[in-house]
């Protein structure tokens, strides 16, 4: 399995990080740029985003050692033909 797409990156962080939904998915990505940015941010740079409490911003931290999980979940999706809508739709 390979790294994760920006899409499954948006998948797992609005799906299976508890804490963030689209509000505080919105204000990371406006924060960062993009996912891939936000992907790479460390503890500290998130918390500094306005509504990311430490917590929150140590469940994302603990997603990227997750990705084989949402690798699964993607591909559970495809074989089954569901579409996931992500905030880039």
């Amino acid at each position: 399995m390979g790294a994760l797409t920006s899409r499954e990156r948006l998948m797992l962080l609005n799906s299976v990080v508890p804490g963030v939904g689209s509000t505080r998915l919105r204000r990371l990505l406006d924060a960062f740029g993009d996912v891939d940015r936000l992907w790479a941010a460390d503890v500290r740079d998130l918390q500094a985003v306005g509504g990311i409490r430490p917590q929150v911003a140590e469940r994302i931290a603990a997603a990227r050692r997750d990705e084989p999980r949402v690798k699964r979940e993607a591909s559970l999706a495809a074989r089954y033909g569901v579409s996931v809508v992500t905030l880039d739709d």
